[in-house]
């Protein structure tokens, strides 16, 4: 005679979770976590040197432009040298007018560069690079009289 059938008990495989307490999920965490920081770090250099690429050559004009009132005034290349340095630094006080591209015309036109190290986080830690955050600005100016 044949046994009636019964269920049979199966037990269900579960993975053993006592000893998980997320190590996976905090390692990516961590790994997303460092890469946007560095990406962040990175952006900021860059927006920072773009900011003041910007920034210097509106400077360099706003000199330039100094310059060349100070040129109407005392038809002194010294003068409208001085007057162009004052300018640039009052603008911002780590721009330094380059004397050997400092040029007056005639009519009063000023040619002149204008230089300077924007600030960055990471760049101006790297020695090969560093040179990357000097930004040049060329402005050139004519009084409107």
């Amino acid at each position: 005679m044949a046994r009636p059938l019964t269920a049979v008990r199966t037990r269900t495989c579960r993975p053993d979770v006592r000893g998980d307490v997320g190590d996976i999920v905090v390692g990516w965490l961590v790994r997303v976590v460092a890469s946007v920081a560095v990406v962040g770090v990175l952006l900021f250099d860059a927006v920072s040197i773009a900011a003041a690429k910007m920034s210097v050559t509106d400077q360099a004009s706003m000199a330039a432009r100094a310059a060349s009132d100070d040129w109407v005034s005392h038809h002194s290349q010294q003068s409208a040298f001085d007057a162009a340095w004052a300018a640039a630094t009052e603008a911002n006080p780590t721009n330094t007018v380059d004397p050997k591209s400092f040029q007056v015309a005639q009519n009063g036109t000023v040619h002149l560069t204008v230089h300077r190290t924007a600030p960055t986080l990471v760049l101006r830690l790297v020695g090969p690079a560093h040179h990357w955050a000097d930004v040049v600005g060329e402005g050139v100016g004519r009084t409107g009289t």
